[in-house]
């Protein structure tokens, strides 16, 4: 536990200015009780890690990124919303 809050501390100390504002993240219903887990991120990889590397964190600026990259709605080629069934 120690050797991970060292390290967050260490990545947190390379970023740029303090921010104030809201982010968005998508978590499945089942892992609701845990937003901030990024146990997904080891199990599957993602855009800035690869399966079992680390862990990361993924948030958004806006509800529809989330549902972008989350793939639970889809545009088509004019620009009009798909919404893909998905489980909850």
């Amino acid at each position: 536990m120690r050797r991970r809050i060292e390290r967050y501390r260490a990545i947190l100390g390379t970023l740029g200015q303090p921010a104030r504002g809201s982010i968005f993240r998508g978590v499945p219903l089942k892992y609701q009780r845990s937003p901030l887990s990024a146990i997904g991120s080891i199990n599957k990889g993602g855009r800035y890690n690869q399966k079992g590397a680390f862990e990361m964190l993924y948030f958004a600026n806006d509800g529809d990124t989330v549902l972008r990259e989350t793939r639970i709605v889809k545009y088509d080629a004019g620009g009009a919303p798909i919404t893909v069934p998905t489980r909850p």
